[in-house]
């Protein structure tokens, strides 16, 4: 018999986010379970899964369904008591339907009572830990503590890398199953087959304009090969809120026509430009594992990253790039340049087999098995 899987979410549909929409709508359209999304912010509406936003009904549709809960559900009364009315309106969609399992995306898109009180109503619930949850929030003693209690109430955690799983359990003895995160397989004619060399090294940056991505290593990088006389450039495709201080500093150390900030790229589009560069940088400060870094490595990119998280799992040292210490940027030098003298054919087969594991049709599977076993 189907199930209701709801998947709970912060957004839906954000354009530099298209991993969590594509995933989902893949899950509903493929499986016999019915999928559906809840979430807080809706940025583009689909015909391929149902989507819930938080206040789904107005004010009087909702006192009238508190009203009819209060009367009857024991456990929402216990709820609302500790929930306000104005929480408790935007959550009444789910209390009214509740779904067989609960996938949580964001740990912070729902209250630890709501859980608590799906728990009581029989839900089962899987959660999705994201590399901010486990290794940034946790630095704070009370987020690490409130994350504690959320994932005591889960009947599986997924984590996305075997880094994660393993500091899970080391860190709060907690066990997790690991399905790394999926990407279609590239057209052929985007993919890079050889080490087509100039007389400049042409350097991409996938990522978001923020701090955790490390995009201003790269750029200093950039100024310091330059100065040695090497002929380097180097294009960072994303958006985000450290643009003006990265134009600022690329203006500073008169890198204005080497260095590019080409914004946001809609995904398939920005595929068709991996063959065109020589080197791939992700100096990421910190980092579960990155879906652009399984991108970039499908597409036969030589890959310079740093020693965070997962991404040595989908960049392997001397095989399929180079990988420094975050301890030490500086290193980016000697390492774009060895990257780019790495032996293409050695690469791709490696490339070839590795793969595998972060195929979409794969990731589907193991999800289905995931919610098999709850």
């Amino acid at each position: 018999m189907p199930r209701n899987i709801c998947h709970i979410v912060k957004a839906f549909g954000n354009k530099n986010q298209t991993y969590t929409k594509d995933l989902l709508e893949l899950l509903n359209t493929t499986s016999n379970d019915n999928h559906f999304v809840f979430c807080h912010r809706l940025f583009v509406k689909t015909d391929r899964i149902t989507v819930f936003t938080i206040k789904q009904y107005n004010r009087i549709q909702f006192l009238l369904i508190h009203l009819k809960l209060y009367t009857f559900d024991s456990d929402y009364r216990d709820l609302s008591k500790v929930l306000p009315l104005s929480v408790l309106q935007k959550w009444i969609v789910l209390c009214i339907n509740k779904p067989d399992i609960l996938h949580l995306h964001h740990m912070h898109a729902i209250p630890l009572p709501l859980l608590r009180y799906f728990k009581c109503n029989k839900v089962k619930v899987i959660m999705s830990l994201r590399g901010r949850d486990l290794l940034i929030d946790t630095q704070n003693e009370t987020q690490q503590i409130l994350l504690k209690q959320k994932l005591s109430l889960a009947d599986i955690v997924h984590n996305i890398s075997a880094y994660m799983s393993t500091y899970l359990k080391d860190q709060l003895h907690i066990e997790s199953k690991v399905i790394y995160r999926g990407q279609e397989l590239p057209k052929a004619k985007n993919i890079k087959t050889d080490f087509d060399k100039t007389d400049v090294i042409r350097l991409i940056a996938v990522g978001r304009l923020e701090w955790v991505k490390g995009h201003i290593y790269s750029i200093e990088s950039v100024h310091r090969l330059r100065q040695k006389g090497y002929n380097v450039t180097l294009d960072i495709y994303g958006d985000g809120s450290l643009k003006e201080y990265f134009n600022y500093r690329i203006n500073q150390l008169e890198l204005q026509d080497s260095i590019s900030l080409k914004g946001h790229l809609d995904n398939k589009e920005l595929k068709e430009h991996y063959k065109n560069y020589d080197v791939a940088l992700q100096p990421s400060l910190s980092e579960a594992l990155s879906n652009g870094l399984v991108d970039l490595m499908m597409h036969n990119l030589p890959c310079v990253i740093t020693n965070v998280g997962g991404m040595p799992e989908v960049i392997v040292h001397q095989k399929s790039g180079v990988v420094i210490s975050v301890n030490d940027m500086v290193a980016l030098d000697n390492a774009i340049l060895e990257a780019n003298s790495m032996n293409f054919d050695e690469l791709r087969l490696h490339n070839e087999t590795h793969k595998k594991q972060f195929s979409r049709d794969v990731e589907l599977k193991e999800f289905n098995k995931l919610y098999n076993a709850v």
